[in-house]
């Protein structure tokens, strides 16, 4: 028998968890620490219906229940814990209460216009994605309020209304949804599953950025972009010597790794490329988002990577996010691809301030953050405007 007290908070109330737990086989600990403890087995978290496997095996990660439903968890586990001190248990985090504020230090700089792509899995959804609307809302608040970046691209969000309370709870800032009846043909294709689709937005500093006017493009392409056609949004930007009129495209590529897959994610990319060469072929753009592949080899094993016609030594289009790539960074919180990125104009490239692509692992500041808040991270860079 091994007993232990955990700390745990049930809503704002702290609570102490004594459990006892039984343990029927001695288990010897190894020289180092496995994935999952020794006598115990962890079940992963059912996959939602947009989650896709990756060429390599996942990073398990362990979906520790809030509150007292932790005690049935603990309860069950046989927790290898009694043949010695130096076996091991495990202990999940202490959740701060839900609407305690988390800080987070920024991420940009006051020199220059930072800009984030972020997929928030399932915001606003109470059937996919983090159990708890209210601790995912309170998350996401923190880490844009904290991160303090001009302009992020957003994908995965649900609930309409559920984005306009984090916009409430966000002074300074503005939002668009691509459903939004402001957004020519966006109500036409954001509107399925009883106005619940995964959406594409922005979130802006409305101080820097001001929205001039929004389109879905590519519409014609639905099936390739996987019922998720971008959303072009013109903006005129602040902060540099005199204000710059910009395109930002945001889109949420096919997801999975199955042939058809990663041909819809190609043809995509396809249509993208003509789409910019004709339609803004000297303009600053950025194209943020989830793309759902990396982009030295595909996640659909054996092939190369969909987006590799826009490194087609033009120099026209370029992934400032392909660092991030070579360096081996994954942009999600339990597979080891980069997936999501920033692809800009070689106007925008000027301004790329070299070394700033990141994906900023925010679970290392939020506890339980794949469970609670997203199983993506955000993926910065920053641009010094001329």
């Amino acid at each position: 028998h091994t007993t232990i007290d955990l700390p745990m908070h049930s809503s704002s109330t702290p609570v102490t968890a004594h459990v006892t737990a039984h343990v029927t086989a001695p288990v010897t600990a190894p020289a180092t620490r496995p994935a999952t403890s020794p006598g115990i087995s962890l079940a992963t978290p059912p996959m939602s219906a947009n989650s896709f496997p990756r060429r390599d095996a996942p990073r398990r990660r362990m979906a520790w229940p809030s509150g007292l439903g932790a005690l049935g968890l603990l309860a069950s586990l046989a927790l290898g814990a009694c043949s010695g001190d130096d076996s091991t248990v495990l202990v999940p985090p202490v959740m701060p209460p839900s609407d305690t504020a988390i800080a987070i230090p920024a991420q940009g700089t006051a020199a220059t216009f930072d800009v984030a792509t972020w997929n928030i899995e399932w915001f606003g959804d109470v059937g996919n994605g983090p159990q708890d609307e209210d601790v995912q809302l309170n998350r996401v608040r923190d880490l844009v309020r904290g991160a303090d970046l001009e302009l992020w691209g957003v994908q995965e969000v649900t609930g309409t209304a559920h984005f306009a309370r984090l916009l409430d709870s966000l002074p300074g800032y503005g939002g668009l949804l691509a459903n939004d009846p402001s957004v020519q043909q966006g109500p036409a294709f954001y509107s399925d599953f009883g106005g619940n689709e995964q959406k594409v937005g922005l979130i802006y500093k409305q101080d820097a950025v001001e929205v001039l006017s929004a389109q879905v493009i590519l519409t014609q392409n639905d099936y390739e972009f996987a019922g998720r056609p971008p959303l072009a949004v013109e903006v005129r930007i602040s902060g540099g010597s005199a204000p710059i009129e910009a395109t930002v495209i945001v889109l949420h590529a096919k997801a999975s790794t199955d042939v058809t897959s990663w041909e819809r994610r190609r043809d995509a990319a396809q249509a993208l490329e003509a789409w910019l060469d004709t339609e803004r072929p000297d303009a600053p753009v950025w194209i943020i988002g989830d793309f759902n592949d990396d982009l030295d080899q595909s996640i659909s094993v054996g092939r190369s990577s969909p987006y590799s016609n826009f490194d087609n030594g033009q120099d026209t289009w370029s992934f400032v996010t392909r660092a991030l790539t070579d360096a081996g960074v994954s942009s999600t919180t339990g597979y080891d691809d980069m997936i999501d990125h920033q692809l800009v104009s070689d106007e925008v490239l000027a301004w790329f301030v070299a070394g700033s692509a990141d994906a900023f692992e925010a679970d290392a500041l939020i506890p339980g953050y794949a469970n609670t808040t997203s199983d993506h991270y955000p993926v910065i860079a920053q641009y010094r405007l001329p």
